[in-house]
Formats: structure tokens, sequence, C-alpha cells
């Protein structure tokens, strides 16, 4: 009976650890999935060391470490696409030298690199601990270990904090309420071992200053702590045999930091190793401080194609590394990438009409003469053997030209006076890229290289121009009838495998063949308006291909009927007129509130607007002879005024400037629009009643979802963020707008502006600070004035649901208004305004913690979920 009893003993024992280790497992995978969805994810520190983990063991040649001044001024994929360098960046916002030690010493466990890379910002510092959020980020994406137990230990003295940091969970617990579905994807099976996107690839830029580090003759002392741990580095590096280099970006650097630069310099000396200095040396790349950074530290764009060559050609170039791109078992290789958002996309297939039509793309491709770009386009094949403008970019000298011809089913690449390259038998369906690799050219068909060519620098300050040529003073020529189904422009390389995956999606056939069409029934009408003619006063004009003053001697007659208010930009209703002195040809316009017409050789006629929303316009040319008939009465009885010939055709809701150059365009509805080859009688002319044409339809709005990649701090002069987004462009769609607003001392003017400036139509969104404790906001066409809250943040929340707008300040609704109005296509600006002319101006000194669109209408109780997440981080200031 006994040894019964024991054994039922035994077995309860063994049942209960059993049920016990199940138990432990099952949490330990609970709880290890909560902390995957959960931890912070963001590639400032935490994302970089979490996807450094994945890498396999021989992929990292070049290992970058550092703060800011590392992470987001070495463009990675630069050193890859255009020198085959295989790098990665372990960094943090802010990180001090002890971090990366640690960064370090962590990496050596899992990769081997040839270079360590250590940008010097955060040895310079003079701090002793970091800022409690960057301490987060800079030690929370490693694994735990010895290593991360002593980064904690050397980043804060609270003990608290430590145990926080170490479990993790104590610290990022609260994020539930900032869940995504990219949180969902850092289990074990979701490896993340792409090459590193660079996260300021932006063109946005603000003048900065780089002082002279010639005048910096004497050194300061690291703090000891720093001293400690950049010596620790060297050491590392060289007890594991791997070759050190310091450097420093180049930025506006206090005399501070530029004599720690200076004892940082010293210690280099004493060991052996290179210290580049890129604040004495930074002109040699055409570094330029007025074009080429975001802001004092960080650079844009074109700053970072520059800082990459810098550092591949002065820092990397000393070392035997392996072009990794001619690895095929490199995990960069093995991996289909697709390209990243392009610089410049054509959203409408060009279709040239020999004329006047063309597009200024805006991308300025050879602004640095060592530029590095790619090209990637469709092209219909000519059906004449004459060449034809596809690309031009004009160069220093009328022969310096970077060009792209079409001659049949042949394009032809010009670099000078010579054909560089040429790919032949195009079709349609075939994927042309042209690269530009510093000073080598070359040309793919569908992903394989047809031709390549060595080329002699080049720098021009123009803008690539898409079917025409354009001279060095501006004038446009050589108008084409060129056929261009896609196109879009990168500020990157391109490579084999990326080419022969791009698969653009079809764009539209442009809107203005569509918008006029000739009328079979009677052989006189030339063209007539198929549906109303509705411009936005930015960019919408309506072409109708007719060249009324090709032949000054011609007879017409127009007919039209437009509503005489304007809702944004110019004045212009029609125009086929020359803008060159002496004006000549046909421009129909308001001028305050006179309809004003343009005839002949510049002779104008001036009438009062007529009473009712709608005008009735009739104007016939005989000759030289003008009769103009305004609502049923005749105005203008054969006026002659003789005219030059004019080449320019005749347009709606714009005009031609002296270059052929679209301009002055009009908010103008035009309701009819008839063109007869010859003249009406007055009967027919006064009879001419048509019934109301449908109006276009509407376009999709688009979306407005956009989140601020980092704080913004305007300097009152230049600086501003265009984020792209067009809250008005269909005035009746949904949004939400959430901000927090640091509290400075220097605060004033725009924080926000959707705004359109027209006197006579003031509309869209404008936040503005009125004083210290006020916030002026305009929501369509109706201000409010609300309170700027007492903290030192401001949680702002501007919620449109159709035309009703609810305001709230740190959770409370402060005002709620009804305003509609027309559309707008200008789009959201941080920090300024934009004028009537369509260019930022009223810079602002404005601090922007962050800004979050979406594209639905937040509820009550989404604004109160905020708030609460706001006022419940640590770095919130409540006074």
């Amino acid at each position: 009976m006994e040894k019964k009893v024991k054994q039922s003993g035994r077995r309860r024992n063994v049942v209960f650890l059993i049920k016990s280790l199940l138990f432990l497992c099952i949490f330990f995978l609970l709880y290890s999935a909560a902390d995957s969805v959960l931890r912070f994810k963001n590639q400032n520190g935490p994302g970089e060391m979490e996807e450094y983990y994945d890498l396999p063991s021989d992929t990292v040649d070049v290992l970058i470490l550092g703060s800011s001044h590392a992470g987001v001024n070495i463009k990675t994929t630069d050193l890859w696409n255009n020198h085959g360098i295989a790098a990665y960046k372990l960094w943090g916002s802010m990180a001090p030298v002890w971090n990366s030690y640690y960064d370090l010493e962590e990496a050596l466990k899992y990769q081997t690199p040839k270079v360590v890379i250590y940008d010097v910002h955060g040895a310079v510092l003079g701090a002793e601990y970091s800022s409690y959020e960057h301490l987060i980020n800079n030690t929370a994406g490693m694994r735990l270990s010895k290593t991360k137990i002593d980064a904690v230990n050397a980043s804060t003295p609270d003990e608290d904090t430590r145990e926080a940091i170490l479990l993790g969970m104590p610290v990022y617990h609260s994020r539930y309420a900032e869940i995504t579905e990219d949180d969902f994807l850092s289990f074990p099976w979701n490896k993340k071992n792409q090459i590193q996107e660079s996260t300021n690839n932006v063109t946005n830029h603000t003048p900065n200053t780089i002082p002279d580090f010639s005048n910096i003759t004497e050194s300061s002392d690291l703090s000891e702590k720093e001293e400690t741990y950049l010596r620790k580095m060297i050491e590392l590096c060289h007890a594991k045999g791997i070759a050190l280099e310091l450097v420093a970006a180049p930025y506006h650097y206090p005399d501070t930091e530029g004599r720690r630069m200076k004892r940082v310099a010293e210690i280099a000396g004493e060991y052996g190793i290179r210290f580049t200095n890129f604040n004495a040396t930074y002109q040699k790349y055409g570094i330029d401080p007025e074009t080429d950074y975001l802001d004092e530290s960080h650079f844009n764009r074109y700053g970072l194609a520059k800082y990459a060559r810098a550092i591949a050609e002065d820092v990397l170039s000393a070392y035997n590394l392996l072009d990794r791109r001619n690895d095929p078992d490199h995990i960069w290789n093995q991996q289909q990438y697709t390209l990243s958002s392009p610089d410049y996309r054509l959203n409408e297939q060009f279709v040239g009409d020999g004329l006047q039509r063309y597009v200024d793309t805006g991308e300025k491709i050879n602004e640095d003469a060592n530029s590095t770009w790619s090209i990637l386009m469709k092209v219909q094949p000519a059906k004449a053997a004459e060449e034809q403008n596809l690309l031009f970019l004009a160069g220093e000298q009328e022969k310096d030209t970077f060009r792209v011809m079409l001659k049949g089913s042949s394009v032809l690449v010009y670099w000078g006076n010579s054909i560089s390259l040429n790919v032949t038998d195009i079709t349609a369906d075939d994927k042309l890229g042209i690269v530009k690799n510093g000073t080598v050219l070359m040309l793919y068909k569908n992903g394989e290289l047809e031709d390549s060519s060595d080329i002699k620098t080049m720098k021009s300050e123009h803008d690539l121009m898409i079917g025409c040529q354009e001279g060095n003073d501006g004038t446009l020529y050589g108008f084409s009838e060129a056929v261009i189904l896609n196109l879009e422009v990168y500020h990157d390389i391109a490579g084999e495998t990326q080419m022969a995956a791009w698969a653009p999606e079809p764009v539209k056939e442009p809107a203005v063949k569509d918008v006029l069409s000739t009328d079979n029934v009677d052989e006189h009408r030339l063209a007539k308006l198929s549906e109303k003619f509705i411009g936005n006063g930015t960019d919408a004009y309506a072409e109708t291909g007719i060249r009324l003053y090709e032949d000054p001697d011609a007879q017409f007659t127009i007919l039209s009927r437009f509503e005489k208010g304007i809702t944004s930009g110019d004045s212009v209703y029609y125009s086929c007129f020359s803008e060159k002195q002496p004006y000549h040809g046909l421009l129909v316009r308001r001028v305050d509130q006179k309809l004003n017409i343009m005839y002949g050789q510049g002779i104008g006629i001036s009438e009062d607007l007529p009473v009712g929303d709608t005008i009735t316009l009739a104007i016939q040319k005989d000759g030289s002879a003008y009769s103009i008939w305004l609502n049923g009465k005749k105005i203008l009885d054969q006026d002659v005024s003789i005219s030059d010939a004019y080449e320019g055709g005749l347009l709606l809701g714009c005009e031609q400037d002296e270059n052929g150059k679209l301009f002055r365009f009009s908010g103008v509805t035009i309701d009819n629009f008839e063109v007869y080859d010859g003249l009406m009688s007055e009967d027919d002319i006064l009879s001419w009643n048509p019934d109301q044409l449908p109006s276009p339809e509407a376009e999709e709005s688009t979306s407005v979802e956009y989140e601020l990649s980092q704080p913004f701090s305007g300097n009152g002069k230049s600086s501003y963020v265009d984020t792209g987004v067009r809250l008005y462009d269909q005035p009746d769609k949904n949004w939400s707008v959430e901000a927090v607003i640091d509290r400075r001392d220097t605060d004033e003017g725009s924080i926000l502006s959707d705004f359109a400036e027209d006197p006579s139509s003031y509309r869209g969104l404008l936040v503005r600070i009125k004083n210290e404790s006020t916030l002026n906001i305009i929501t369509g066409q109706t201000a409010a004035e609300v309170p700027l809250g007492a903290a030192a943040q401001t949680y702002l929340v501007i919620v449109k649901k159709g035309d009703m707008y609810s305001i709230y300040v740190n959770g409370t609704k402060e005002a709620e208004q009804q305003s509609s109005c027309s559309s707008y296509d200008g789009t959201l600006l941080v920090g300024a305004e934009r004028s009537q002319a369509g260019d930022p101006f009223r810079f602002s000194s404005v601090h922007l913690r962050s800004l979050h669109i979406s594209d639905d209408a937040m509820s009550e109780e989404d604004v109160a979920s905020g708030w609460d997440v706001i006022r419940n981080d640590r770095t919130y200031q409540k006074n």
C-alpha cells in the first residue's frame, strides 16, 4: 500500500512538472510574440541592429558606425550601386561614442568586416549621458547579452531605467495604440536582409554654412568617458586586425566641437590611423552648403550622392575591397530589388505636336558634373526617319548638351555634338534605360547592356526637357512629334535586374486630345468643345491645335460662352497671342471688372462685364478687319489691325510667353467654344445658342496619407517642407491632420499651409501662430482663433468631413465650423505659405515635432486616444 502511494505521488509530481514546463513554454512564446510586436522598430537605432542579425555571415565588408552624421549622411546604396562596396550602418540619433563602441563589439560577433568607418561626431559632444529617448534608440535593438548590459550601464546612471531597458517590455508595453501591420513582420521567419535604403533622399534644402576649419588652431580635450571609449574602439579594431577609418561629415559645427575634432586627430596620430575631416575638404567633392543640406547637419539627395563618392574615393579606395556586384552568392545580388520611387514620373503619355508641346521635368540631372542618374522609358517608334527630340539637357555651351533623339525605330544618345550611344529595332514594348555613372554613359534595352561610352564631365543648371530643345538663353525650339509612353527619372543607378523587372503602369493619353473634337457635320467648323473646360489656375489648359495666325490674312469666326467668375490663377479665357514685341494675335481675358480683348497688332478693347453669370462672345476676323459681339450686342465693327504671322496655337485657360512656354494658367470655366473657318453671317452668330455641355468627369482624388520623416525647425528665412499632399484637389473629401507643435520663444508665423492666395477667392487650410497663446486657423473660407495651450507642446488635430471642420487642441474640441470652397491644386507646406505665383514665401520659425495626415475623418474617440498617447510620452513636456 505504501509503495502504491509513493508511485502515485511520483506520477503527480511528473504531471505537475510537465504542466509547469508546458505553461512556461507557452508563456515564453506568447511573451516573445508580444515583445516582437510591441518593440520599437524605428530606423535610427533599433531597426538597424535587429536587421543586422538577419544578414548571412559573409555580407558586410564595411561597417559604418556613429550618430546620424553617419547613419543619415552615408548612402550605402550609392556605395553598392556605384562601387560594389557591401556596407552596413549601425547608428542612432545623437549616439555617443560608447554606444558606437558596443555596437562594434556586438557586430563583430556576427560579421568580419574588412574596414570599420566611425564618424566622430558622437565623440565630440561633451555629454556624459544621452537623453532617455536617444539611449532607448541606441540600445533597444541589441539582443540580451553581456555586451547589451555593458552598453546600458554605460548609457544611464539610473538603475530603474537600466532594468526597464534590459527587460524591454516596461519601455514599450504601451505602444499597443500605435501598432500597424508592419509591427507583425518582426517574427523569426520574417528575415530582413536587404541593403539599407537612405532615409533622407529628398530634394528639400536649407542653406547652410560650414565654418572655415583652418581657423581652428587649438585642440580641446574630450571628456574622460569619450576619450576612453574612442581608444577602446581603436584598440578593439587593432586586436581584431580590422582597419579603422575615422571621419567627420561636414556640418555647421560650433567652435567647441571643432577644437575637439582637433583632439581626435591627435589621438588618431598616436595610433597611426587616419582621420578624414571633411569639414576641411568638403569643397573637393563639390559639396555646396547652399543647396546640398536638409538642415545644418544632414544632407539632402544632392549632398548624399556627393558624400558617398567622397567616402568611396577618399576613405575606402586604399583598400582592396571586392566588387560584390560580381559575387553571385552575395545576398544583395540574389534579391530582385524593385526600384524605389522615381524622382520624376511622366503621369501621362507625351504626344508631341511638333509645334509647341513639351514637358519641363524640373530635374537638374547634371547639376553636379559627376552626377549619377538613370532614365527609364518606353517609346513609340516614329513613322518617319527624321530625327525627333525625346529628351534634351542644355550644357555650358550649345555644343555641350545631352540629348536623346528618335529616328524611326532607333534611339540615339548624344553627349556633346556626336552620337555616343544607339540602339536599333525598338518597339513600343521595349524597356530602355539610360544610365550615367560619373564619367560612364550606358544604354540598356530590356535589362541588357546595348552600348556604353566614356564621357567627359558636363555641368548644366538647365532642367531636363521632354519633346523640345532649350538653348542656353532659355529659348525653346525643335519641337517634336515623338510619343513617349512611359518615362521615369532616378538619381540613382538602376541595375540590369532592376531594369529587366521594371513594369511601369500604363499611363493615360494626354487629356488635351479628347477636349476638342472635329465635327464633320459642318465642313466649315474646325473644332468645338465636347465638354466644358474648367481650369484650375495652375496647370490645366486645352489645346485646339489651330494656328489662327499662321496665315495673317485668314478668315475665322469664334463663338464662345464662358462664366465670368475666375476661381484661381490668372485671368486668361483663351489666347493665340505672341508676347514678343510687337504684340500680335488674339487674347481674351478679364482685367479687374472689364472684359479685355487684344486683337491684330496688339490693339485692345475693354468692356464692362455684362450682368449675369455668363458671357457670350463672338469674334470674327476678315483678313485684317475684326468684328466682335458681346452678349448679342455688336461692340466692334470691321476695325482694321494688320498682324504679323504667329506659329503658336489657340489655347483655352492659359497663354504662351515669348519663349513658347505656357503660363498665366487661369481658373476659368468655358461652357461652349467653337471655331469656324470663314465668316458666319450676323444672323447665325446672334442665333447661336448651343446646349449646355457636360462637365468633365471629376478626377479621382489623391491620397493624403503622410508622415513627417523628422521634426521640422524653421529658420524664418528659407527652410520649409513641401509634403506633396493635395488637401483640396477634390474639395469635398475627408481627411485628418495631427500635429505636435513645440513651443519656443522664437515661434511666429505659418505652421501649415495649403492655401490659395488668390484675392478673389482665398481658400484652403492655413494654420498660423498669432501670438504666444493663440492659433489663427483658416479652414475652407472661414477663420477661427483657438488657444495654443499652456504646455510646452500642443497636440493639434483638424478633422475635415465634407465641408465640416472640427478643430481640437490637446484633446478638446475648440471650434466647429462649416465652410465650402472650390478646389485648389496646391500642396501642403510646413513652415511657409505659397504665393499667388506658386512660390514658397512667408517662411516662419516654427517648430513641429510631428505631423501625420490621414485619409479618414477621425472621431472624437480617436482624437482622445491620440491625446492620451502624446501626454503619456516620456518626451512630452507638460510645462
